[in-house]
Parts: C-alpha cells; sequence; structure tokens
C-alpha cells in the first residue's frame, strides 16, 4: 500500500516540477523584457508561497504589466485547483485499487509469512517458546555428542510430548 501511494506521490511531483519550470521560465522572461534581472528572488519566493497554500499577489502588478499578474494567477489556479485535484484523485485510485484486493493481499502476506516458518533450516521446527526447550534442553547438552540417527529419535520423542 505505502509503495503504491509513493509511486502516485512522484506522479504528482513530477507533473508539479514540470508546471514550476514552465511557469518559472515564463517569469525569468518577464523579468529579463527590462533587461535587468532584479525580481528574480520575488518570483521564488512568490511561487513558493503559492505552492505552500498562501498566495500574495501584491507585488505582480508592477511586474511585467499585465503579464506578470495575468501569469501568476494562473499559476496560482494551476497549482491550487488543477494539479490537487489530481493527486486526490491519484491517491483515491490507489486507495480503491488496494482496499478492492485487501484480502488477496492480506492472504498474500499471510502465506509468505507462514512459509517463512516453513521452510525454516532446522527439521524440527519448535515453536516458540518450545524452542527454548531445543536450544536448552536438546542443542546444548547432546547435538555435539550424540549420533544423527540417536539424536533425531530424541528430537522426534520430545516433540511427541510437546504436541
Amino acid at each position: 500500500m505505502n509503495l503504491v501511494m509513493m509511486l502516485e506521490s512522484l506522479i504528482f511531483f513530477a507533473l508539479l516540477i514540470v508546471v514550476i519550470i514552465g511557469f518559472m521560465q515564463g517569469f525569468i522572461g518577464l523579468d529579463n523584457a527590462d533587461t535587468v534581472k532584479d525580481d528574480t528572488y520575488f518570483v521564488l519566493s512568490a511561487m513558493t508561497k503559492a505552492i505552500l497554500g498562501s498566495p500574495e499577489f501584491d507585488g505582480f502588478e508592477n511586474f511585467g504589466h499585465p503579464f506578470g499578474l495575468i501569469l501568476y494567477y494562473l499559476f496560482t489556479f494551476i497549482v491550487m485547483v488543477i494539479l490537487l485535484n489530481i493527486l486526490i484523485a491519484l491517491y483515491g485510485q490507489a486507495y480503491s485499487d488496494i482496499t478492492e484486493n485487501a484480502i488477496d493481499e492480506y492472504l498474500a502476506l499471510f502465506a509468505h509469512k507462514t512459509l517463512q516458518f516453513v521452510r525454516a533450516p532446522d527439521e524440527n521446527v519448535f515453536l516458540p517458546p518450545f524452542n527454548l526447550i531445543e536450544i536448552f534442553g536438546l542443542i546444548i547438552p547432546f547435538e555435539w555428542w550424540l549420533s544423527r540417527e540417536r539424536y533425531a529419535k530424541l528430537n522426534d520423542k520430545v516433540m511427541a510430548v510437546g504436541e
């Protein structure tokens, strides 16, 4: 689920970066129209505030009049309305896809966890807390000196008692 949401976030941020680069090019072009680059910091600050949800329209009356204000209105509208609705739609679609497959996802995760215990390297798997009996009652005192066949028989007897 987290992976799907992260992929949807990547799509949104890719769209956001494309929009920012495009509008930044327009704003920088308007700033260069008077052959003096003096409003770059102002444009970056205003765009950042618009992305964070607090646009300020005050300084754009004199910035490339009238196109600077129109371009900033358009940028604010695209970021606040269109891109945020796209983000909501992407998350909504990802959530509905995940909830449709929730039972299948749960069963797959459960099967994976079960197989982890079944594929343990030991032939005789003691479930917790009986694995402590295996470690301290069988492995440490007997495994190192009993033959493999005798140790397997002892292990089977201890497992039969545990059942």
